[in-house]
């Protein structure tokens, strides 16, 4: 399959827009005549370390998906002082190009967090409901109207869009989605039919937002389970799904802490302190926290897991990988790295 297919493909299942402002998603690193490169193995992990980046290579994958962006800070020159530097060149070299949705995933409906969510749900044998901690910051809640503009976008013709457009970001050096309202239509379509006349855009779609079924969700999940269950059984169950022999607890500050039951659970994989603790559970479950973030929370009568940042979104690359396959149709090969692991071990 084509690499423009794929990237197409996988905006379609994780839209970029539901990403956070501050994150650096999509096409990372991207070597010369990306879109035509024939990609028949997709290579998956949390995080794109050097060890794992040459089991990638070894493995003779042609597109890596890294969940967490290998690429974040902006920087000058390309050498071999930097460690994310190092990998993208490597990639580059080894014609690999390297993908991040972060989190997109996070957000999207059927993703990490969801797949956490429905973990715990499964407590109750599903009975229950979880809803988004917050809401997306995607462009589409202001906007009627995505476009999807197929051209070598330069930096002017993208300058013009963003005169013209609520929101316009790039998945590939062809491929370039605009979002705007009703107003903005008229005035973008016609700067597009000039475009197109002048050779500068090859064709264009428009899809109404209003009309259109959306999987936008949000950041993190408040979980509410249909009866109350015993920290124990949630603790295995986190174990189970994270598979991980071990986690933090944090006990609430009571007479009888075992005498709490659980029936809320506010979550977020990774780190979540900022989110999942401005909501009201009687469990904040998360990767990582602050330790006056622990202490507060425990002091209000509520119990806390952490579970490391990476282990709380590892597992989900087993459901992910079943998701690519149905949606490549069982075209791409999808193999996911074995020497991923959280830096951080309990010894």
């Amino acid at each position: 399959m084509k690499c423009k297919n794929v990237l197409s493909l996988l905006n379609q299942k994780v839209p970029l827009s539901l990403a956070e402002k501050w994150d650096n998603v999509g096409l990372l690193v991207e070597p010369s005549n990306t879109d035509e490169l024939e990609v028949s193995n997709i290579f998956l992990t949390n995080d794109l370390t050097e060890p794992v980046l040459q089991e990638a290579i070894e493995k003779k994958a042609n597109f890596i998906i890294s969940y967490h962006p290998p690429l974040f800070n902006q920087f000058k020159t390309v050498n071999q002082k930097s460690v994310s530097q190092r990998i993208a060149i490597k990639a580059i070299e080894n014609r690999i190009p390297i993908y991040s949705p972060h989190s997109a995933l996070d957000s999207v409906q059927g993703g990490i967090n969801d797949w956490i969510a429905n973990g715990l749900l499964s407590l109750t044998n599903g009975k229950g409901h979880s809803r988004p901690i917050q809401s997306t910051q995607e462009a589409v809640s202001k906007s009627s109207h995505k476009i999807t503009v197929y051209s070598n976008a330069t930096d002017s013709l993208l300058s013009e869009f963003a005169k013209l457009v609520d929101q316009h970001f790039t998945i590939s050096s062809s491929v370039t989605h605009l979002f705007c309202n009703a107003n903005q239509l008229a005035n973008i379509c016609n700067f597009l039919k000039q475009e197109t006349q002048q050779g500068n855009v090859q064709h264009w779609d428009i899809t109404n937002l209003e009309k259109s079924p959306s999987n936008v969700k949000g950041q993190g999940r408040l979980v509410t389970l249909d009866s109350p269950v015993e920290i124990d059984q949630v603790v295995t169950c986190i174990k189970q799904l994270f598979e991980l022999d071990k986690v933090r607890i944090g006990k609430p500050l009571i007479a009888d802490p075992s005498s709490k039951k659980i029936q809320t659970i506010s979550l977020c994989a990774g780190s979540g302190g900022f989110l999942i603790l401005n909501e009201k559970a009687d469990l904040y479950l998360t990767g990582e926290l602050k330790h006056h973030e622990i202490l507060d929370a425990c002091a209000k009568g509520n119990y806390v897991l952490v579970c490391d940042h990476s282990n709380s979104e590892r597992g989900y690359l087993k459901v992910f990988k079943k998701d690519l396959e149905q949606l490549f149709n069982n075209n791409i090969n999808i193999i996911i790295s074995e020497k991923d692991t959280d830096p951080l071990e309990i010894v």
